[in-house]
């Protein structure tokens, strides 16, 4: 046996024992080299990996995108909804799905598919956007779930029986009598021309709708501004928008308008209590609940003192007492159910009679039948249920267009809505109608206007689909009351009333409540470049709206195709200053995008010794420019290089030339804009007219543009006009060229008003082959001159004319040349160009330049202050004061070519901010022609 003593110490153990330094933790050892930006970027694509992998996950085996941009997802489709994605959307699969940022939605679109969400209250619930709580009150009974629900719903149902129904009869028709009698007075104030009816029939809903809830207990002043504003509660709740309420957002102005209407409806209630209590009879739906209410007190109070009460004495259903408040919050639910749902089946309802005269004509002719020939008999629940006819009609224009196409909600809990696809927990579920309405199998030819389907057809067996009101533990309380509701309203109309409708290509079309973006109006050079320039914005929409078929086609196309050198408009000016950054940007453009242009120079030439002191002065103001004259260089020439360039042109004074100026072609550059405008995303609405233009509350909340289009006529050569849906815009840009002033006026306040000038300037061509300068000739500027003269210039193609001329007109449209100034144009002509031939000169074509006084298109190049001088009429260019986001450009004449990219980028500058530009001082519309009062049988 072997005995060996050791012994062994830990190095852990030893005090003295220290580890390499390199390697003294793991987490050390990972995380060498790594800074801040690469532990940003690293937890930035964790983030995105995380979004992909959990769309990617909840979307499973059901139709949608394979892959979701990157938080995102379609937020841009949801900002501006059309209603064609939504159908492709449903004919994509019976489940389908989207993930707009934290919201991931899976889309119902077979009935089947529909009537399952809404039967099944175990596993969804309601749901609306995150900032409604705070629009319709946390505690509304809306939010309520599983039997509380129920129960409150129990205590409503009394509000909508046959018997209550009765009660709100004369109020309704005291609201249709008034209003009708108004339709007849816009018609004819409007001499019987088509005008929109949208935002007429709205209002007329909510009158309806708030003379049935609270009675005469609100002012016709209130109803008006609770219609006025209610759209705004709407755009508050649309699916893209901020979860919190930030000042002057969309989300901030529907809290003042919901808070608006809910301090109505809560004076409403306190006043309906004092008249119930003292024995009044009731009216509206408000006095019936209150009624209720009391007599539900009454009963209990007995009960508690001991009083023995007959059985028939107890209220069908005992309630509760309820607050002002409380009551509020629940008559605000049922406006918020039917304002845009009535709004788009009164409007529906009025086009598609109009539409369908032999239709109408079946309505009238029932609705005096059973009144035994007298228009005058009042509404009555016997009398509305006789009517089969109007009931199908109503009953087919639900189907046909139905009011409201989805219903969200939220799955409380992992929802197996098939037996392979289960919805996630906290995702939203969305039923969809359309598809139910529209289900070929149970309505034949679906998209036809069939009311005999209801009548003689199996239609009335399809309960399946008829989901306009919805289904199951939700369904809509009031859908008699709608449907009466509008039957009386058709009804009557039929009796009282002939309308027209104008229709237009988009008269058939769905529009889906959306953002509005910019709209500018005017398709000239400048209005183009505004436009291309706007729509450079990520996540806008631009609409150039131009009352002729083309771009271009009225100042913009009738001039002198120059491109200014910044001589003639002061040291203070827009003009100047933008025609030098627009000169600049545009022989940029020119050579970037081959578009046709040639920097000719120009001579000015001087006569007289006070002609060369005025080009002196020029010169100077010229070289006090970007550093020494560098944006606008100019020289005197020598009388040796005058004669050897030019032997034809006299200048008895001497020559300033001006090396930047230049020529290009107009057309090519406009065709240009229009295209990288509609590359960008824009649209042009061609043949379209402003006819008015209505700010909401001073452009804080945009403004509704309403348009005619113009058209010829199939059977003549008239041509007509169609009366569009209203554009809704969030900002408005008046570059209208010759029209800016009389849409400026319309705008704003009288005293802020101006009176618009024509100046229309002949042009004259030239047909001999000399004397043919190869240069741009001016002469000496004229102070006060509505112009520069009798110039020469020419085209690409070295083809010579003359002028403009200036002669002031009363019409913008008198563009015909007058012979009697040909003679006075050779005179002036012959200044400088001695040689003329008076037989080869002639009339060409007129421009009209759009000014707002007879002030003189130059400016003293020594004056101080904005615009040079005595006289002269600079741009005008301002965001109006009073009209948020309404960008005003007036007197945009020459050289407003020239400038049209500078301006573009000034009014980008005042809508967005940048550089240094500071702030200075629009459902479809029925298109209804005018109503006219029908006599009595």
């Amino acid at each position: 046996m072997v005995v060996q003593n050791a012994s062994f110490a830990s190095p852990l153990a030893n005090a003295n024992y220290h580890p390499p330094a390199a390697y003294n933790s793991l987490l050390s050892y990972l995380f060498r080299g790594v800074n801040g930006w690469t532990a940003v970027l690293a937890a930035f694509l964790l983030c995105v990996a995380y979004d992909q992998i959990s769309y990617v996950f909840q979307k499973g085996s059901i139709a949608g995108p394979s892959m979701k941009l990157p938080f995102m997802g379609p937020f841009l489709e949801s900002v501006n909804p059309k209603f064609e994605k939504y159908m492709a959307k449903w004919a994509s699969g019976d489940l389908s799905c989207v993930s707009v940022f934290h919201k991931f939605v899976v889309i119902a679109s077979t009935r089947d598919m529909a009537r399952k969400v809404f039967n099944s209250p175990t596993f969804v619930k309601p749901c609306v956007v995150d900032v409604a709580h705070k629009l319709l009150r946390p505690a509304n009974w809306v939010f309520l779930d599983g039997k509380a629900h129920v129960e409150y719903r129990k205590g409503l149902n009394g509000l909508f029986t046959r018997q209550a129904l009765e009660s709100y009869l004369p109020g309704q028709e005291e609201v249709y009598d008034k209003y009708f009698g108004n339709f007849v007075k816009i018609s004819s104030d409007a001499q019987s021309k088509p005008v929109p009816w949208m935002p007429v029939f709205r209002e007329l809903m909510c009158a309806v709708s708030c003379r049935t809830f609270v009675g005469h207990y609100m002012s016709e002043k209130a109803v008006k501004k609770v219609a006025d504003d209610y759209y705004l509660i709407t755009a508050a709740l649309e699916l893209v928008n901020f979860p919190i309420i930030i000042p002057f957002t969309k989300t901030w102005y529907g809290k003042k308008a919901a808070d608006m209407v809910m301090d109505e409806f809560t004076k409403c209630a306190a006043k309906s209590k004092v008249r119930m209590a003292a024995g009044g009879s009731v009216t509206c739906i408000m006095d019936a609940w209150i009624q209720a209410m009391q007599e539900s007190a009454k009963y209990r109070e007995k009960v508690a003192q001991g009083i023995s009460v007959d059985d028939s004495e107890k209220p069908p259903m005992l309630l509760r007492d309820f607050s002002d408040i409380e009551i509020a919050m629940t008559i605000f639910t049922f406006l918020f159910a039917s304002q845009d749902a009535t709004s788009s089946a009164c409007t529906w309802l009025f086009q598609i009679m109009a539409d369908r005269p032999d239709l109408l004509d079946k309505v009238r002719e029932e609705n005096l039948r059973l009144r035994g020939g007298n228009r005058d008999v009042p509404f009555s629940m016997d009398l509305l249920e006789k009517m089969t006819y109007t009931r199908a009609i109503v009953k087919e224009t639900l189907r046909y267009r139905p009011p409201v196409i989805m219903v969200p909600y939220l799955a409380k809990k992992d929802f197996p809505i098939t037996d392979g696809y289960t919805v996630k927990k906290g995702s939203m579920v969305v039923p969809t109608v359309w598809p139910s309405t529209h289900d070929p199998e149970a309505y034949p030819n679906p998209d036809s206007f069939e009311p005999e389907r209801w009548i003689t057809g199996d239609a009335e067996k399809s309960s399946k689909n008829w989901l306009v009101f919805g289904t199951g533990p939700h369904y809509c309380l009031g859908q008699t009351y709608a449907q009466l509701n509008l039957i009386a309203m058709i009804g009557k109309a039929s009796m009282c009333l002939d309308w027209e409708h104008h229709a237009t290509p988009k008269s058939e079309d769905i529009k889906v409540f959306a953002t509005i973006f910019p709209q500018v109006i005017g398709g000239g050079a400048v209005g183009l470049a505004i436009a291309r320039q706007l729509a450079s914005h990520e996540g806008t929409s631009t609409i150039l709206i131009e009352r002729h078929g083309s771009v271009g086609t009225e100042t913009s196309s009738r001039n002198s195709e120059v491109i200014h050198a910044g001589l003639y408009y002061g040291p203070h000016s827009l003009k100047t200053k933008l025609c030098i950054s627009g000169k600049q940007k545009l022989y940029s453009l020119c050579a970037a995008q081959a578009i046709p242009h040639k920097q000719t120079k120009k001579w000015i030439l001087a006569q007289t010794p006070q002609q060369m002191s005025e080009l002196t002065r020029m010169h100077a103001f010229a070289q006090s420019l970007g550093g020494g004259g560098g944006d606008v260089p100019t020289r005197f020439l020598s009388r040796r290089e005058i004669e050897q360039r030019e032997p034809d042109v006299r200048a008895r004074e001497g020559v300033l030339e001006s090396e930047s100026t230049g020529i290009l072609d107009s057309h090519a550059y406009i065709q240009y804009l229009e295209g990288d405008f509609v590359e960008r995303g824009g649209e042009c609405a061609f043949n379209t007219s402003v006819s008015r233009i209505e700010p909401v509350r001073g452009g804080e909340g945009g403004y509704e543009i309403y348009t005619t289009t113009t058209s010829s006529s199939p059977n003549s050569s008239e041509e007509e006009e169609e009366e569009n849906e209203p554009i809704s815009a969030s900002t408005l840009i008046n570059s209208s060229g010759l029209a800016a002033v009389s849409l400026s006026n319309s705008l704003l306040p009288p005293p802020r008003h101006l009176t618009p000038h024509f100046a229309k300037g002949t042009y004259y061509s030239y047909s001999s082959s000399h004397p043919k300068p190869s240069t741009l000739l001016y002469p000496a500027p004229v102070p006060g001159h509505g112009g520069l003269g009798t110039h020469l210039t020419m085209d690409l193609a070295g083809q010579i004319r003359f002028g403009p001329d200036v002669e002031y007109v009363a019409s913008p449209h008198d563009l015909s040349p007058n012979p009697a100034r040909l003679k006075e144009a050779v005179d002036a002509i012959r200044e400088y160009l001695p040689g003329v031939r008076e037989e080869a000169v002639g009339l060409d074509y007129c421009g009209i330049r759009p000014k707002v006084g007879r002030s003189s298109s130059l400016a003293s190049p020594s004056s101080e202050g904005k615009g040079g001088g005595g006289g002269f009429q600079d741009f005008i260019i301002r965001e109006e004061e009073g009209l948020k986001g309404f960008v005003n450009l007036l007197a945009i004449e020459s050289p407003g070519l020239t400038a049209s990219l500078g301006i573009g980028e000034m009014v980008d500058g005042l809508l967005y901010g940048g550089k240094e530009w500071k702030r200075i001082g629009e459902g479809s519309s029925a298109g209804l022609e005018g109503f006219q009062r029908r006599t009595a049988p």
